[in-house]
């Protein structure tokens, strides 16, 4: 079977469009990714020791991180929770009431040089008109898929029985998925204000979407941008996190950032999106005249990070 047959068996057995993203979902992409794909459990696991005994983690516990002087990196699980997650967004948006009534297809890894997405930095996944070739008049819809495994596993080879351990949510590692990483929540917003540079009418809605909730420090920023049209906001498709009482943000008053709760909402606030698109309602970023996008274009330039792209447009904003 094709990697995208066997992930779409996988999310159909575990019924994504009724629990979405959840701890169901985590242990399947280390069943899939350590059986069927043969991938070596220390390119997805952190190998300590514990009580003398060796012991896979997805992350450094808590619980033991005192103890490790020397705390390595585990790039190698980033590109396979990359396709993971994106294939787990794109089966679940092929579910979409408005996807299926209207015929509509949602693809991966698509550019489209009219918006500024190339080969090298394509959009994560889109809903589009037709299958290919893709013009910015195709495109209803485009997501920045920011999303990792979250809750901690262990790993038991030698127990067949108890093979995979959950060993706590995102306050008991030492992890920082999906948004929470400031790293990863620049580079969805940078890439997002790239699009709309690129697509300044703005009938194009762009959503980051994530498996977290949100720093309470980036409220401001995501508020901001959401309020003059540089994104259409952050979805989080995890509501299975909500007990944990920390100053962790699910959701705004703006509704620039919402916790999904169920498959029925989604599809409500996808609709609502396309149906904005395609009744070419302007999402015109505040008084955009050609000045304003020549010399914030001008500026941009002159960016080397997302953090600048950023603020630089923030601070256009301000004016």
């Amino acid at each position: 079977m094709s990697n995208e047959t066997i992930l779409r068996e996988l999310f159909t057995n575990l019924q994504i469009t009724q629990n979405l993203w959840s701890k169901d979902v985590e242990k399947g992409f280390f069943e899939i990714y350590l059986n069927n794909k043969k991938i070596p459990p220390e390119k997805l696991f952190y190998k300590l020791m514990e009580n003398g005994m060796e012991k896979y983690y997805a992350y450094y516990p808590q619980k033991l991180s005192k103890t490790i002087d020397k705390k390595d990196t585990l790039q190698s699980r980033n590109n396979y929770i990359g396709e993971y997650t994106e294939k787990f967004v794109k089966y679940l948006f092929e579910q979409l009431k408005v996807v299926k009534q209207n015929n509509l297809y949602v693809k991966n890894k698509v550019a489209c040089e009219e918006l500024g997405l190339t080969s090298k930095t394509p959009a994560d996944v889109i809903i589009s008109l037709k299958e290919e070739p893709l013009s910015k008049e195709d495109i209803l819809l485009i997501g920045e898929v920011k999303m990792s495994i979250v809750w901690n596993w262990s790993y038991n080879p030698d127990n067949k029985a108890n093979l995979f351990q959950e060993e706590g949510d995102f306050t008991e590692h030492t992890g920082q998925p999906s948004l929470l990483r400031s790293d990863s929540m620049l580079k969805a917003i940078g890439k997002a204000v790239n699009i709309r540079l690129n697509n300044f009418d703005g009938i194009i809605p762009v959503i980051i979407i994530c498996n977290t909730p949100i720093q309470n420090s980036y409220v401001s920023k995501i508020d901001n941008l959401f309020l003059n049209y540089f994104i259409q906001g952050i979805l989080s498709l995890n509501p299975h996190l909500k007990n944990i009482n920390k100053d962790y943000i699910f959701d705004t008053p703006t509704r620039s950032i919402v916790t999904i709760n169920n498959f029925e909402e989604l599809n409500k606030i996808i609709s609502d999106l396309i149906r904005m698109r395609n009744e070419r309602k302007k999402a015109i970023v505040k008084i955009i005249d050609d000045n304003f996008k020549e010399n914030l274009k001008k500026q941009i330039r002159h960016c080397k990070s997302e953090e600048e792209i950023v603020e630089t447009v923030l601070r256009f904003l301000e004016r």
